[in-house]
């Protein structure tokens, strides 16, 4: 089975050797990760297969990801600007198409997230070369995404167009929670399969060493709880109300790890007890999950929080705006906590709540990586789609 993978974002620090990136900020996020754990997983199953991700400066332009799995970047590389920057990976694309129509793939796999390119991208794909088409929507233009200017709305009629047309043309459109399964228009046949992780594997990395010498690097007391923030520094994904948490409850020190346009902004609400880690490894996303209290999601619309299914395997506790799909990746009582979207005062009860119980503590340990194996296993859902794959072709 030989599948060409096309995705807008792809995180290009899993080489090994990892490059040296001059923006590693762009190799970062839910989507990019995603995309990796689904090229690895598949390539473990059997999958022979091609990514065409964006060039990134200091990234090798061609570079092998697994056995029988390559990486290669298209398009120009640093382009400033992420609208621009996206442009020049889908121009990347387009050119590079029809020489692949010569390689003889089975079938084409697009992972888009709410914005056009990725989009067009599938349609071209599709019709250049003339493979069954599976889509992967990491959130909907339709469905998931909040537009945050009336510019922002105008650019989305044009993203939701795009995304029936493509849903329309694929095989099959793959959504990470049965809610955007059941709410995609386009008339197309649609799946949920959610996002994966090595649950062994981030368990092993989330051990108690690695969070204490984290804790010590970073000047955060070795006995003080602490609240974790880890994603993309972006609006949309409420970091503020995550800074806010040190002032709501007494004693509590916060966590941001992650990089994004936003920095400046997140340094300048530095404090004693806000510290920011910047762009970091997954290993020390797994070291940060190890020592923290408890994991919080403040997001304005996410599609899974695949954040949330790490710390599930991790076995820390969460507390998350119920925004989305986030209802799929928690179980509250068990897992943790969801509370209504924007509301900054139930956020700051509910992590104040989850420091105290001791019982949701004890649950989450014990009972998150048992769940996260059975619903979000990497392996197994690699095994799914080498499966789907086989069928569809």
């Amino acid at each position: 089975m030989r599948v060409l993978r096309i995705t807008p974002l792809w995180d290009w620090r899993a080489l090994d050797p990892p490059p040296m990136l001059r923006h590693p900020e762009e190799s970062m996020g839910g989507h990019a990760a995603q995309a990796l754990r689904t090229t690895l997983a598949t390539a473990v199953a059997g999958v022979e297969q091609l990514v065409l991700a964006p060039r990134t400066p200091g990234a090798p332009r061609d570079a092998v990801v697994a056995l029988g799995a390559r990486v290669r970047g298209v398009g120009p590389a640093g382009v400033p600007g992420v609208h621009r920057r996206n442009t020049a990976w889908l121009a990347g694309v387009v050119v590079a198409l029809p020489g692949e129509r010569r390689a003889g793939w089975d079938l084409v796999h697009v992972h888009a997230s709410g914005i056009v390119e990725p989009l067009w991208a599938a349609l071209a794909a599709r019709s250049v070369l003339r493979v069954p088409l599976v889509l992967t929507l990491h959130h909907s233009a339709q469905a998931t995404y909040v537009a945050h200017s009336r510019r922002d709305a105008a650019v989305q009629v044009v993203t939701r167009a795009a995304e029936r047309a493509a849903v329309r043309r694929a095989a099959r459109t793959l959504t990470l929670t049965s809610r955007l399964a059941r709410r995609l228009d386009g008339d197309g046949a649609t799946e949920a399969v959610p996002d994966g992780v090595d649950v062994p594997g981030f368990a092993r990395e989330a051990h108690e060493r690695a969070g204490a010498a984290l804790r010590a690097r970073l000047g955060i007391p070795e006995d003080a709880p602490l609240a974790l923030y880890a994603g993309r520094i972006s609006r949309e994904k409420g970091w503020p109300d995550a800074v806010a948490l040190a002032d709501g409850i007494e004693g509590l020190h916060v966590l941001l790890a992650g990089d994004g346009p936003e920095m400046d902004e997140l340094r300048a609400c530095r404090s004693e007890r806000v510290h920011v880690a910047g762009a970091v490894e997954h290993d020390e996303v797994a070291a940060a999950m190890a020592t923290a209290s408890v994991l919080v999601l403040p997001s304005q619309f996410e599609e899974l929080g695949s954040v949330l299914v790490e710390a599930m395997a991790a076995g820390l506790p969460s507390v998350a705006y119920d925004v989305g799909g986030v209802a799929e990746a928690v179980v509250p009582g068990t897992t943790g906590t969801l509370v209504p979207a924007g509301d900054l005062p139930a956020l700051i009860a509910a992590v104040a709540e989850t420091l105290a119980d001791d019982t949701l503590r004890t649950q989450a340990r014990t009972e998150g990586p048992r769940i996260a194996t059975e619903r979000f296993d990497q392996a197994a859902i690699g095994r799914r789609l080498a499966a789907l794959y086989a069928e569809l072709a």
